[in-house]
């Protein structure tokens, strides 16, 4: 099979977990530097709960208003958005 179908069902089979693998290897190396830095047990987690809740609110935000105003969004953006469904 050949042509944009064939091309866009390719892309979906390879893209389709490394969203999360990036997003938790991030949260990861962010994670151990942030304790290298901060050199305390509990400090570390103020900047990473702070990020967490921005990155929360933003795609919250957006999700209203995506279906609020009934704004699509390309491929690229509703591939991504499925590994967040459980904030909005």
């Amino acid at each position: 099979m050949t042509g944009p179908a064939a091309v866009d069902g390719d892309m979906d089979a390879v893209f389709d977990g490394i969203d999360l693998q990036v997003f938790l290897t991030t949260v990861v190396v962010v994670t151990l530097l942030l304790i290298l830095t901060y050199r305390s047990p509990v400090l570390w987690l103020i900047p990473l709960v702070v990020v967490s809740a921005a990155a929360l609110t933003a795609m919250a935000t957006v999700h209203l208003l995506v279906e609020g105003f009934g704004i699509v969004v390309n491929e690229q953006n509703s591939r991504s958005s499925r590994h967040f469904r459980w904030c909005c």
